[in-house]
C-alpha cells in the first residue's frame, strides 16, 4: 500500500502494530517522530526564506513560529549577511555603537534575535532559516517529507511504539530500522551538498539553555 497522506500512514502503523489498541496512538507516534526530526534533522529540504520587519529604536525581531535555526540573515537587498555574535558580544557592541544599520546579530531566546547596532531606521531582513516539518494531521493530510520518504515516517513512528507498549524486542528492531533511515537521509543531505560546493557542519541545532533572556 503506497502511503501518500496522514490517514493512509496512520492505517500502516496500525497494521504493522497488529494490536487493537494502535489506532488511537498512530497520531501520537506520528507527533512524537516529527518532534525528534525536527530536533536532529538539518535538511536542504526544510529551508525555507521569509521576510521580517525591522522596526527603528528596537533591536529586536520575533522570529517565525515555525523556526529551528537560521541558515543566513540579511538586509534586504544585496546586502552581505549579517555576522552572528554571542549575546553578551552584542551587548558589548551595542554599548559602543548607539545605533545605524545592522551588521550584526545573536540569538536572544528561542523566539527573537538582537540586532546591532540597534537599527536607527525601519527596514526589512531576508531570512533563510531551517522551518520545522509541517505537522501531519486531518487538516494537513501531507508534507515534503511523507512524500519524499515515506519510509522515514512509518519506521520513525514504530520506533516509538515499542517503549509506549513495553515491548523490548520491538525497541531494538524498530529502532534499529529507524536508525538506518535516519542516518540515510543524512547521507543523502550532505552528498546533495557537496554536490553544490557547500558543505555543512551536521548537525547544527542551537542550544538555547544558556541563552540571556
Amino acid at each position: 500500500m503506497a502511503i501518500t497522506s496522514f490517514s493512509e500512514l496512520k492505517t500502516t502503523i496500525s497494521e504493522y502494530l497488529a494490536r487493537d489498541d494502535s489506532d488511537a496512538d498512530a497520531e501520537l507516534f506520528i507527533q512524537l517522530i516529527e518532534s525528534e526530526i525536527n530536533r536532529d534533522l538539518s535538511l536542504k529540504e526544510m529551508v525555507v526564506e521569509t521576510t521580517l520587519t525591522v522596526t527603528s529604536g528596537s533591536g529586536f525581531v520575533t522570529l517565525p513560529t515555525d523556526f529551528l535555526e537560521i541558515e543566513s540573515i540579511r538586509i534586504a537587498g544585496n546586502q552581505p549577511a549579517l555576522e552572528q555574535f554571542e549575546y553578551d558580544d552584542i551587548l558589548t557592541r551595542n554599548m559602543a555603537i548607539q545605533s545605524g544599520t545592522p551588521r550584526a546579530f545573536a540569538m536572544y531566546d528561542s523566539t527573537r534575535i538582537i540586532l546591532s547596532p540597534t537599527p536607527n531606521a525601519g527596514n526589512t531582513l531576508t531570512l533563510l532559516y531551517y522551518q520545522k516539518i509541517p505537522a501531519l494531521s486531518t487538516s494537513q493530510t501531507t508534507n515534503w517529507l511523507l512524500t519524499k520518504d515515506p519510509e522515514a515516517y512509518l519506521y520513525g513512528a514504530l520506533s516509538k511504539a515499542g517503549p509506549k507498549y513495553q515491548d523490548n524486542d520491538d525497541v531494538v528492531t524498530k529502532g534499529a530500522l529507524w536508525a538506518g533511515v535516519k542516518q540515510g537521509l543524512k547521507e543523502q543531505d550532505m552528498r546533495r551538498r557537496m554536490q553544490k560546493g557547500g558543505v555543512r557542519r551536521y548537525p547544527v541545532k542551537q542550544n538555547y539553555t544558556n541563552q540571556k533572556y
